[in-house]
């Protein structure tokens, strides 16, 4: 989980953080599993060249959102 004013931005850190992980977590699972790559942040990602490699986003609209009123709280 990241916390962020605004939208996060992704750093090419970041990116090689997550390949190092994936690629680690990738021999240690069988073969047939595929890893998706998913943050959970305040108010999103922002969309730059590392944004890219993120299959999915999680924000606190996501999280607490109503479904009697069908909007967010």
């Amino acid at each position: 989980m990241k916390f962020a004013a605004d939208k996060y931005a992704l750093t090419a850190k970041d990116d090689k953080t997550l390949f190092c992980k994936k690629s680690l977590l990738s021999k240690e699972l069988p073969q047939r599993k595929t890893i998706h790559i998913t943050y959970v942040t305040t108010f999103g990602l922002d969309h730059n060249p590392y944004w890219n490699n993120v299959q999915a986003e999680v924000t606190l609209n996501d999280l607490f959102y109503d479904s009697f009123n069908h909007s967010t709280i």
